[in-house]
Parts: C-alpha cells; sequence; structure tokens
C-alpha cells in the first residue's frame, strides 16, 4: 500500500506540474490576430429566405472583428457590431490564475456574440418596398473604407437577390435590354462605384436571383444570367 500511495502521490505531483506549466505558458504572446471587418447585406423581404444560423455565412468572431449589417431598403439602415474579448476575460483570468477560465470565458462570449447576431440578421426587416440596391453598396463602400477599419481584413457579404427598384430599376424591360457596359458606365459617373470601392474585399453573394414567383415575378434563364453578370461587371468596375 505505501508503494501504491507513493506512486499516486508521485502522479498527483507531476500532473499539477504539468498544470502550472500550462499556464505559465499561456502568458505568452498569443499568435497575432489581423481583425476581420464584415459587412453584411441583406432584404429579408418576401424573397430572401430568413437567416436562421448566422454561422453559415459569417466566420466565429476573434478578438477586435467587427461587422455592419445594412438593411436593403430605399433609405437603408446601418448598424455597427464589436468583438472586443480580451480586455474582458484576461481581468477574470488574472484573478484566478488560470488560462481555463480564459478560454472558458472567450468561448462563451463568442456563443453570445453569434447569438445576438443571428437574432439581429433574423429580426432585420426593410422600412419599405423599395430596393436601393446601389445605394447599400455605396454605404458598404463607405464603410469598408472608414479609418477605424483600415488595417482588417474586408469582406463584403450579400444576402439579397441583387434586384433593385430604386436607382436602377431592374423591373423594367429597359434594364433587360441595355447594354451593361453602358449602365456600368453611368453607374461610375453617378459615383456609386469608384476604383478603390471593394479593393481588397473578399465579396460573396448569396440568394442572388432568387424570387418566389409571386410577390416578384420569377427571372427567367436569360434574366438570371444577365444580372450575374451585371454585378460582376459592377464589381470588377
Amino acid at each position: 500500500m505505501m508503494n501504491l500511495h507513493a506512486k499516486l502521490s508521485a502522479f498527483v505531483v507531476a500532473l499539477s506540474a504539468l498544470l502550472l506549466a500550462g499556464c505559465a505558458s499561456s502568458e505568452e504572446p498569443a499568435a497575432e490576430h489581423t481583425p476581420t471587418h464584415t459587412c453584411v447585406i441583406l432584404s429579408n423581404g418576401y424573397n430572401m429566405p430568413t437567416i436562421e444560423n448566422v454561422s453559415d455565412f459569417i466566420d466565429t468572431p476573434a478578438d477586435g472583428d467587427s461587422i455592419t449589417v445594412i438593411v436593403l431598403d430605399g433609405k437603408p439602415s446601418v448598424s455597427t457590431y464589436s468583438f472586443n474579448m480580451t480586455a474582458k476575460n484576461s481581468a477574470a483570468a488574472s484573478k484566478q490564475n488560470s488560462f481555463f477560465c480564459f478560454d472558458a470565458a472567450a468561448s462563451k462570449q463568442k456563443k453570445e456574440f453569434l447569438y445576438k447576431l443571428s437574432n439581429t440578421l433574423s429580426d432585420a426587416r426593410p422600412d419599405d418596398a423599395e430596393v436601393d440596391t446601389l445605394a447599400a453598396l455605396h454605404y458598404a463602400s463607405a464603410d469598408m473604407q472608414d479609418p477605424r477599419f483600415a488595417n482588417d481584413e474586408k469582406k463584403l457579404i450579400m444576402l439579397c437577390n441583387g434586384i433593385s427598384t430604386t436607382n436602377l430599376d431592374m423591373t423594367a424591360e429597359s434594364f433587360w435590354t441595355s447594354d451593361q457596359t453602358t449602365l456600368i458606365n453611368q453607374i461610375v459617373d453617378a459615383g456609386y462605384v469608384t476604383s478603390s470601392s471593394f479593393k481588397s474585399v473578399d465579396v460573396t453573394w448569396h440568394f442572388i436571383t432568387a424570387t418566389d414567383g409571386q410577390h416578384q415575378q420569377a427571372l427567367s434563364p436569360r434574366q438570371e444570367k444577365l444580372l450575374t453578370e451585371f454585378w460582376s461587371s459592377y464589381f470588377k468596375a
């Protein structure tokens, strides 16, 4: 029994040393994270599916990340949310001298942030029936170029069908028969897009060309192709 007790004691001492070593190593500088600024444009209108799980489109936040949400309608509304956990959770961790405490608090805070953001995106609704996609993108461009995010990685996520009814009326037949190069040039001349508008921005678009065929007429295969080509040309401009 004495030998077994001695072995158990030695094991406990070794385990304690290992845990303490882990706590000490937690004080070393963590790998530097480049903050990411994400701009989300969404409509949540009749045609768009409600966003139930924001993590399907947005990465899990890290310290210093920020997200701007633009609700797409005739007068787009803009809200920005920031995720900062280091200062808050470092204080809690230092009190208990445990890196486990920091990790647990950080994980909890990430889940809470994503939960609140999911609710924000799900609850977002346009204030009117008009859709000004160009204006929303103009807001997004200005947001991306804000000095606050100058050193951030930048992402633009579009959660809408890409159809506009204001400024550029895509419900009119003239849009589908016009020369796209001419339209893009007119947009550039009007100041809606510049060569630096979305420079170094990772752009992804979900639900483009999606309509329900009731509140908004279903697009033909030709119209879907033209709409996709138009917005591709816009971002290239």
